[in-house]
């Protein structure tokens, strides 16, 4: 993709604009007298170093011009701090906050600045810093751009030095945890194949809203537990009492969901709601919010990120973060980027490089060398990124560090030397832990258990508004700011201590660690045995790499030996099940060679992959739609629903679209394979066509409905109408209590 010049005013006239408006408020207090006369020396240094003589080019920035301007937008940051500190009037706040984003900028590019390396005046500094701008003009970018958090797209662009860049862009996204669940039942309701009235609908449309207020005492009738009402002060956590409470029925007994339907319409007391509301749709519904509940509970009751916070951008903070601590290298580096379309319109977002290493969701074969002699033998580099990865976790308070979303380095004799974070989207939210305990999976301090000096001279020197400052212009709230220097002010506080329960230990002895002394500094949870610290965790994901491989062939092995459905007649409700699971195993092996790591991801998939992948969707909703009516026909009570048996049979309709549907993925498999057949031989195109092949093996034998299914089907739908005559003839005699 080109990389082009941004269309909007440049950092500086920003800058001068934005120190326009705070000179504007012409106020009279110390803190605002101050703070004016930091960033006006700051915009007189930057307007010497714009300005052109005789026509000539701004001058080369020095190193003493570097170190000046370095203490100015430093100078900046502290004196915003005093104002925000002080709670000013909203419109002081706003325009400080926004001037400060703007210097923490230009401070972060400055300070990237080594004259020795390069010469550059300060506005090609500070334009090259800048978000970078791509024209995607005539370019087919992958559907879904501008989706949700866990969307992220392929991209590679040629820098100003013609080196080639690549990674994933994730547009810009705000939570919205409220909409997002209102969205599944707006869905249902808006679903064209549903038959319910117009009633139900807006019930099913209004049903959010109505539940919010309510959370907790649905929770507490469901439960029969006490509940406490105190932790549902937002809309987002009465979000989390009402998810909490469905998660755990979930998709096959959705009586949780009923009780709830029935507490804010009490009208529906005593209906059945699978007339109601059409027969699988609860559970389709419970199906569809079981993904969601993970993500908000762990946003939400974890990181306290509120709804409405940018969300794209903390990978970017994280990586801000950890340049500021010494560390850049422990982070997938992350920077703004924006898109530009075909017709201007503009996609802003944040770009995470590439990351270097071994990605645990796609190993190569080489993975299989590696093991717990890995760990012996080392420079001790790995050892000494566990130990700083585990303080900037805490700084920033990343409650989701897990083994997934780490990369493995190896040196070439095999030995660990490094690790690199991706997937800091839970960073520096609200979270304050008390130092005590882990909340999910961050380190506190007391687990640390080791620090490198290089790291603890970083902590201890830093202060709280370096540190905001830093963080600055992330789009990142008071309060998160707030909670990620009380974290700093807390480790600090621990290492003060003389009891202190970290070591310091100088960089060049974390080569003297091995397999044995790091199993010393590991702390696990002495019940279930789940690692409390990165030395714990990361000893295990090293020594498990080869196992990690081998079941990732398993796992291809046992679905390429999937025996297709038709040759058991899947007409019956428990063949139909096993195919629908078999279709789950396939798009998550799909997602794996493709999207779930940058083994793969940062290759980007075709067209025709993308078409196969859509129609293997399509056939998996459909048999999930299926299954859901099955699980509504099987739910407690229904012995005397009269339409309960037949419910639970899969019509020949029903089996004709299965044929049509699988007929699809098959000539979209073999597109995909006819366009691949010359291509040159690589790791990620072989997987593909693995893949592709078993999609061409799945519609292989459902190309027409075999007699032997139809006759099946026809016994089932006859036992069912002699089931269902005998039900209604004992409900005709008051044997079989009131009829629903």
């Amino acid at each position: 993709i080109e990389r082009m010049s941004d269309p909007i005013k440049s950092e500086f006239t920003q800058f001068q604009e934005a120190v326009q408006e705070v000179k504007d408020l012409n106020l009279k207090t110390p803190a605002y007298e101050f703070f004016l006369s930091t960033i006006t020396a700051a915009e007189n240094k930057m307007e010497a170093l714009h300005k052109t003589k005789r026509n000539r080019l701004a001058p080369v920035l020095t190193d003493a011009d570097r170190r000046e301007l370095l203490q100015l937008h430093a100078k900046i940051g502290h004196a915003a701090e005093i104002i925000i500190q002080s709670k000013p009037d909203p419109e002081l706040g706003k325009k400080v906050r926004k001037l400060t984003a703007l210097a923490a900028g230009n401070y972060r590019a400055i300070k990237a600045y080594d004259p020795a390396k390069e010469a550059k005046s300060l506005p090609e500094l500070l334009e090259d810093a800048r978000a970078v701008t791509l024209n995607t003009s005539g370019i087919k970018m992958e559907e879904g751009m501008g989706g949700r958090q866990s969307e992220r797209r392929p991209l590679a662009y040629i820098d100003e030095k013609g080196n080639k860049i690549a990674g994933v862009f994730t547009a810009k996204t705000n939570a919205s945890y409220v909409e997002d669940v209102k969205k599944v039942f707006a869905d249902e309701a808006n679903d064209t194949a549903s038959h319910m009235t117009e009633g139900a609908k807006t019930m099913l449309r209004n049903f959010v809203s109505g539940a919010l207020p309510v959370s907790s005492e649905i929770y507490q009738q469901n439960r029969n537990q006490e509940y406490n009402k105190e932790k549902d002060k937002t809309d987002e956590a009465k979000l989390t009492t009402l998810l909490w409470g469905l998660s755990l029925d979930r998709e096959t007994n959705p009586e949780y969901l009923k009780n709830a339907l029935i507490k804010v319409y009490p009208q529906l007391q005593g209906q059945n709601l699978d007339r109601v509301f059409g027969k699988g749709t609860l559970q389709r519904i419970c199906r569809k919010l079981d993904p969601l509940m993970n993500t908000i509970s762990l946003h939400v009751d974890s990181a306290r990120i509120p709804d409405g916070s940018r969300l794209d951008t903390r990978n970017a903070a994280m990586y801000g973060a950890a340049d500021l601590l010494g560390v850049p290298h422990l982070v997938a580096k992350a920077v703004p980027m924006k898109l530009i379309g075909p017709n201007g319109e503009v996609t802003e977002g944040t770009f995470m490089h590439k990351a270097k290493g071994y990605d645990i969701n796609n190993l190569p074969p080489a993975a299989l060398n590696f093991g717990e002699h890995s760990l012996n033998d080392t420079s001790g580099k790995g050892y000494k990124d566990l130990a700083d990865l585990q303080v900037l976790d805490y700084i920033c308070g990343n409650i989701d560090r897990h083994g997934a979303n780490m990369f493995y380095r190896f040196d070439r004799n095999g030995k660990f030397c490094g690790v690199q974070a991706i997937d800091n989207d839970t960073a520096l939210g609200g979270t304050a832990p008390s130092g005590e305990e882990n909340i999910i999976r961050l380190v506190v301090p007391k687990n640390m258990k080791v620090m490198s000096e290089s790291m603890y001279n970083k902590v201890v020197s830093l202060t709280s508004d370096e540190l905001k400052f830093a963080l600055r212009g992330y789009n990142l709230s008071e309060y998160e700011l707030r909670c990620a220097a009380w974290r700093l002010n807390k480790l600090q506080e621990e290492l003060k201590k003389e009891d202190r329960s970290i070591r310091i230990m100088k960089d060049k002895d974390f080569k003297k660690l091995n397999a044995q002394k790091v199993k010393s500094l590991c702390v696990v949870n002495p019940r279930t045995q789940d690692p409390l610290n990165l030395f714990a965790l990361g000893r295990k994901m090293v020594r498990n790499l080869p196992g990690y491989r081998m079941a990732q062939q398993k796992q291809f092995r046992d679905l390429e030996q999937m025996v297709a459905i038709g040759e058991d007649n899947r007409a019956l409700p428990g063949s139909q099940k096993r195919e629908s699971d078999n279709v789950d195993i396939l798009k998550r092996e799909m997602k794996r060679v493709t999207v779930s790591g940058f083994w793969h991801f940062h290759k980007g998939t075709s067209e025709e992959f993308e078409e196969m992948r859509k129609a293997v969707t399509n056939y998996g909703e459909y048999q999930k739609r299926i299954q859901d009516r099955i699980n509504g026909a099987k739910q407690p009570g229904k012995e005397n629903d009269p339409d309960a048996p037949s419910d639970a049979i899969v019509s020949q309709a029903e089996l004709e679209e299965m044929a049509r549907l699988s007929k699809i993925m098959k000539d979209k498999a073999n597109i995909y394979l006819e366009k691949k057949a010359g291509s040159k031989f690589n790791s990620y195109t072989n997987s593909r066509k693995q893949i592709a092949r078993l999609v061409q093996e799945f519609g292989e034998n459902r190309e027409t409905v075999k007699d032997i299914e139809l006759q099946t089907q026809e016994k089932l739908n006859q036992q069912a109408g002699v089931q269902s005559k005998r039900i209604l003839e004992r409900q005709k005699q008051g044997q079989a209590g009131p009829q629903l």
